[in-house]
């Protein structure tokens, strides 16, 4: 399985000139997929911030507000990591955020059951986002053999 290489749509049989509606098509399938990837990355850069000012002015302990901060700002370079690495492998990108996700929200609520409950909707929100995207970059692989 080659990674270096771009995600590029193999070409329609029948294509001499512009993009053909199954190249677009499958370009705006790619760009759905990469653009969940976006969205987790910033609602996570912005959750960083908020959670921040929030817990600075409510007086809570400056290590644990800095340990916080550090960990979710740490979790928001790696999805804006996999954003940019899923322009060349779309796949092991969407997979790789979904199970970091998961795995995150998982260990919250380890730590604090309470937080579980906060958000749903947003984490149930990204939850099906990331789902969708793992289908459609696992469809879109079959299709071109990578």
């Amino acid at each position: 399985m080659e990674q270096d290489a771009p995600l590029i749509p193999p070409p329609h049989p029948s294509q001499d000139g512009p993009p053909s509606g199954y190249q677009l098509a499958f370009e705006n399938e790619i760009r759905k997929s990469r653009n969940w990837l976006l969205a987790v990355a910033v609602l996570q850069s912005l959750g960083c911030v908020v959670y921040f000012l929030i817990q600075a002015s409510s007086g809570v302990e400056p290590l644990v507000l800095i340990a916080s901060a550090v960990v979710m700002g740490v979790l928001a370079l790696v999805f804006w990591g996999l954003w940019f690495w899923s322009k060349r492998a779309l796949f092991p990108a969407t997979l790789t955020a979904l199970i970091l996700y998961v795995t995150f929200n998982l260990l919250d609520a380890i730590v604090d059951p309470a937080t579980l409950a906060r958000g749903i909707l947003m984490k149930v929100f990204i939850f099906g986002g990331l789902c969708v995207a793992v289908s459609t970059s696992n469809r879109l692989r079959k299709k071109i053999g990578k």
